[in-house]
């Protein structure tokens, strides 16, 4: 079974979806049409305690918002940086049954430098998770 994770940004002051978030969730739907997961698990607390949600609930919002059906989605709305990201969302979708995971989110998240970057954290906790195959996905913008 394939799953996505798909990683939050930081919320604005109202809750909306940074440009980076919006970013991820575009990529999310065009990711979708090629991989076809089976769930997709959306990744992220509440980073901005003043938009009063969580990363993954806005996630969420928006992408039901743009047609995507409520049941293909699991909520991670616990952790509060990448590696919390990958420990949190990692055991979901072992709980679930995934063998294979796509983990997405935007170009600069993977290629930042310090403290690691999104692809560093991910292989680090994957070797916890034996059973799973990770892909990192993103595209240029």
């Amino acid at each position: 079974m394939t799953y996505f994770i798909v990683l939050g940004n930081q919320l604005n002051d109202d809750a909306s979806l940074s440009r980076k978030g919006l970013k991820r969730c575009e990529i999310t739907k065009k990711a979708f049409e090629i991989f076809h997961p089976d769930k997709i698990i959306l990744s992220g607390g509440v980073a901005n305690p003043t938009a009063g949600i969580s990363e993954a609930e806005a996630l969420f919002r928006h992408l039901t918002g743009e047609g995507m059906e409520p049941d293909l989605f699991l909520i991670e709305d616990r952790s509060t940086s990448t590696t919390e990201n990958a420990e949190f969302s990692l055991k979901l979708a072992e709980e679930y049954g995934a063998d294979e995971v796509v983990v997405i989110s935007t170009i600069e998240h993977f290629g930042r430098v310090f403290p690691k970057n999104a692809v560093q954290c991910f292989r680090e906790v994957a070797e916890r998770f034996p059973s799973i195959h990770l892909t990192i996905y993103t595209e240029d913008y």
